[in-house]
């Protein structure tokens, strides 16, 4: 009978199935939990969405890119629901990224959210990271802030909405 001491040598020597070395840094938010975005990984995220914004698009968009926390909620809100990973959506979604990765805890919340809404094998966990992240950076650890609660209930009006092919 393995000893706890070999079962837990046996988990840490596991190949780590989340690796940001795997995939662009515009596909992070839908494949790397929050513990694997150290400061080289959030580092890259500010320079690759910098390169993106050459690119020109919304202003409520630029701003998100820029580290704009509401407007990241905002961007993300107007993707939802998403079906398909399309590069809009990414790059909306690494807007988001950047801003929970830098700390703030509604954006942490928001894409705790969506990633429960998405239909990705590993959605679950990757939901459970953000808003663990969301827990221990937010000073409301028993409850939402108004804030929180103003991005979560429009965030659960817009998926339904579209969910049910009402357009906003």
């Amino acid at each position: 009978m393995p000893t706890k001491r070999n079962q837990a040598s046996s988990f840490t020597k596991r190949p780590c199935r989340f690796s940001s070395l795997d995939t662009s840094p515009i596909a992070w938010w839908r494949t790397l939990p929050s513990d694997k975005l150290r400061d080289a990984e959030k580092l890259l995220l500010v320079v690759t969405l910098e390169r993106i914004a050459l690119l020109r698009g919304p202003a409520e968009l630029q701003a998100a890119q820029k580290g704009d926390a509401a407007a990241a909620i905002a961007t993300a809100l107007s993707v939802m629901p998403i079906r398909k990973f399309t590069l809009e959506v990414d790059i909306t979604m690494t807007a988001l990224l950047r801003c929970a990765a830098e700390g703030d805890s509604a954006a942490a919340l928001v894409l705790a959210n969506v990633l429960s809404r998405t239909d990705l094998d590993h959605a679950t966990e990757l939901s459970a990271s953000w808003f663990v992240q969301h827990i221990d950076r937010s000073p409301h650890r028993r409850s939402f802030s108004p804030e929180e609660t103003a991005s979560l209930t429009a965030l659960r009006e817009r998926y339904d909405d579209k969910a049910n092919g009402n357009c906003a």
